[in-house]
């Protein structure tokens, strides 16, 4: 977020508009690269020794180097298209961040890694927390002197990408050397290899909201207009990352009260959960305004009303309710919230192109508002109906 204001205070909303839609394209290439793997390693990592936690991290990290490699290849025939049809912006912005798509599959495995062995709220900073910080501050340190175009902060954004992944590695490089780790790896992997298969499709699906819906949008709205719903998609993706903290919180609890069939201790967490999560409904829309105010769209008078009022709806939903797939994702009931998002993704893709062709920035914040509900309110149904137990819940349970 932090690195999108500075975009937007420094640049302008097109040019965020043309970095979103470009890095949105980097980001699906890289979700398809690291093929589930963070999140496979996180359940592997979590059980297994400090060696065996390394092991299976330098594995990860040679499948998916082989797989980035596809991708910056895909990439680079992307960035001839735009060439040929004349954007020479998206040209330019394509083939940089071509690059950075090893760097990101690397974070992404590391963070998976270190939620593995507990560290989850460092997770956040070590997969691009500490990157767009850095970035940002190098750009504006730059546009000081005087230096500001897109090209380059997509080049400070690569290279900032790189450093922090020399940075990473240093945290096992000298423990993988130690006990070298290839010549004691006894090709064990299945375990890995096919929960990331299985992960890697449910990926895709579920980040409809924060890279899909951008790409689907910049292809019928100006650049200006994915600047505008950049800035929306930001503010509903901090709720789920909000929302995925606080059940990660009580997630053990959860995981283990399940596992006994405890559920009067579930029912506790329930109400401990939900009276976070109603704590965390005004500091969202407080913040959603600040962001909104930092940023300048809320100064745009092309912008009707009802756009804010679609987000609004969108945050309380998504605050309130999205905890449901958490709750799922912490039971054996993981497989419905596949099912869901996958059953889902069709349908939003079509009404996203049809509202967006149709009537424009107002017809995508209608569509993210809608999508969000449905998702939020299946999934909170389905958990209605597998678990015994009141959520959200306020009332105490003795």
């Amino acid at each position: 977020m932090l690195f999108s204001l500075v975009i937007v205070r420094l640049l302008g909303f097109d040019v965020l508009g043309q970095f979103s839609v470009i890095y949105s394209l980097t980001q699906f290439v890289v979700l398809v690269s690291r093929r589930g793997m963070g999140v496979a390693l996180t359940r592997y990592a979590a059980g297994e020794t400090s060696v065996r936690r390394i092991k299976g991290l330098v594995f990860c990290l040679k499948r998916g180097l082989k797989a980035s490699i596809i991708g910056i290849v895909a990439l680079f025939l992307v960035s001839i298209f735009f060439l040929c049809v004349g954007s020479f912006d998206y040209f330019i912005l394509s083939l940089l961040l071509s690059f950075s798509v090893i760097p990101s599959v690397y974070m992404f495995i590391y963070c998976g890694y270190m939620k593995g062995i507990g560290e989850v709220f460092k997770s956040a900073f070590y997969s691009n927390g500490y990157v767009f910080l850095v970035s940002s501050c190098v750009l504006t340190f730059l546009w000081v002197f005087g230096v500001s175009s897109v090209q380059v902060f997509a080049i400070t954004f690569v290279i900032t990408q790189f450093a922090w992944v020399v940075i990473l590695s240093r945290r096992f490089l000298l423990f993988y050397l130690r006990f070298r780790v290839y010549r004691r790896w006894n090709g064990n992997n299945r375990e890995i290899v096919s929960l990331s298969d299985n992960i890697s499709v449910s990926n895709i699906f579920s980040s409809f909201y924060s890279i899909i819906s951008i790409l689907l949008v910049g292809c019928f709205v100006p650049d200006h207009d994915v600047g505008y719903f950049k800035i929306f998609t930001q503010v509903v993706t901090l709720t789920t990352f909000i929302t995925s903290v606080l059940v990660a919180s009580v997630g053990s609890e959860i995981a283990n009260y399940f596992k006994n069939s405890s559920l009067v201790n579930l029912q506790k967490t329930s109400v401990k959960l939900s009276f976070m999560q109603l704590l965390a409904v005004p500091l969202c829309v407080i913040g959603a305004f600040l962001y909104f105010y930092l940023s300048g769209v809320l100064f745009i008078e092309a912008l009707p009303t009802i756009i804010y009022v679609f987000v609004f709806f969108t945050l309380v939903i998504n605050i309130i309710f999205g905890a449901a797939a958490n709750w799922l994702n912490l039971t054996k009931y993981d497989e419905v919230v596949r099912k869901v998002t996958t059953t889902m993704f069709l349908p939003l893709s079509i009404s996203f192109s049809y509202f967006t062709w149709q009537f424009g920035l107002v017809g995508a914040t209608l569509c993210l508002l809608i999508g969000i509900m449905l998702q939020t309110m299946t999934l909170y149904l389905i958990l209605k109906a597998k678990l015994p137990i009141n959520y959200p819940c306020y009332k105490r349970v003795d």
